[in-house]
């Protein structure tokens, strides 16, 4: 846990960051990644509720940045979305194919997330504490969802447009909450 950061430089010599490295740093705003980073551990940017950029070195072999939001280096997998980005909207790269684990975990200012139609797979807890969230598509190709209900459904009346024929779901709902639910259609809760 640190709040006297504001940025950071990751230096070259380094080649991994811990999981939960920058946990709770809750001024962090920027993170500068190098091309020698191959290794991001799981939630190293957890609760950093004011970061707005990841910035990935050019030439990092594991790792891109788009609009500063993390992504591995084919732009195939969502790894992080920025807790403190202020837009209300965000368009997923039609190149990604998983969100990955938390991947916009505590994202508070969203309201509504666009997946491309080739995404297949939304990792653990990818949408969890995502509290104004309101709309989002779920394309035919997803196969599995793992936690849907950390959608958080239960804070207030919201739809997801679900549409995929899934293989594999847990957890599906919370517990305590009727839905009507409809492939090709909405799900809603009573």
């Amino acid at each position: 846990e640190c709040t006297s950061f504001t940025s950071v430089t990751i230096p070259d010599s380094v080649t991994s960051i811990g999981a939960e490295a920058f946990r709770k740093c809750t001024n962090l705003a920027s993170v500068t990644i190098p091309d020698s980073v191959t290794s991001i551990g799981a939630d190293a940017f957890s609760k950093c509720e004011n970061l707005m950029s990841i910035n990935v070195g050019i030439n990092n072999t594991a790792y891109s940045t788009v609009d500063g939001v993390l992504l591995n280096k084919n732009k195939t997998i969502l790894v992080r979305y920025p807790q403190g980005k202020t837009a209300t909207s965000y368009t997923i790269p039609d190149s990604v194919t998983s969100i990955g684990e938390c991947a916009f975990w505590g994202c508070t200012n969203l309201k509504s997330i666009n997946l491309p139609q080739w995404v297949k797979k939304i990792g653990n807890s990818a949408f969890d504490g995502c509290k104004s969230l309101t709309s989002i598509s779920i394309p035919p190709s997803v196969k599995k969802i793992w936690d849907l209900n950390k959608f958080e459904l239960v804070d207030s009346e919201r739809k997801v447009t679900y549409r995929a024929q899934l293989e594999q779901a847990c957890n599906m709902f919370p517990a305590n909450t009727v839905y009507l639910v409809g492939i090709g259609g909405t799900i809603d809760r009573y």
